[in-house]
């Protein structure tokens, strides 16, 4: 009789491990395949543009020489500036990557942010490239607002919008909230 109840026992046991296994598997699936989508996501978030193909024509550009009248800091001395057009391009292909899986969230994803992730990624780009200098593109702050600017080949330095991808204009020539107070072109 004892036999008989420890094997129903262990087997009743049995089954209720059984029953979680089964149960932590089919979590484990969902889990896994949650793992996956979010990989994806990531994985697609982080793919750099190849700008390679917008990169002829560059010269050498020191910002000091150029950037004079307001707060300046360069992590290096010189950066390559573009042609206008390239420029477009370039903004225009890492625009194209990053606002489908990075939109603006008020106070957590702003223009700041915006503004520092495009410079990081034209960054990037430039050290994927193979270039052995950056790219003319800094980070800039008005009183209430941060964006970007860039260099062209005529030193000519526009305001680019990252939140739109708009270049906004001439430095120093445009509106409120892109009057520059401070820029940095980072290393």
């Amino acid at each position: 009789m004892l036999n008989k109840i420890l094997n129903w026992l262990c087997r009743s046991k049995m089954d209720n491990c059984e029953k979680k296994v089964e149960e932590l598997e089919k979590d484990a699936k969902y889990y896994q395949e949650r793992i996956d989508a979010l990989s994806a996501i990531i994985a697609r978030s982080i793919e750099i543009p190849d700008i390679k193909n917008f990169l002829e024509n560059r010269n050498l550009v020191r910002p000091y020489d150029i950037i004079t009248n307001m707060n300046i800091i360069c992590a290096d001395l010189d950066y390559y500036k573009l042609y206008f057009t390239p420029w477009k391009e370039v903004l225009s292909t890492i625009d194209e990557k990053f606002k489908k899986v990075h939109p603006y969230i008020p106070e957590v994803w702003d223009c700041d942010d915006f503004a520092l992730f495009f410079a990081g990624i034209v960054a990037y780009c430039s050290k994927m490239a193979g270039l052995n200098k950056q790219l003319a593109f800094a980070i800039c702050w008005s009183s209430t607002h941060a964006f970007n600017l860039f260099i062209d080949e005529n030193n000519d330095i526009w305001i680019y919008e990252p939140q739109n991808n708009n270049i906004i204009g001439l430095l120093g020539k445009v509106p409120e909230p892109y009057v520059v107070k401070m820029v940095w072109f980072m290393s």
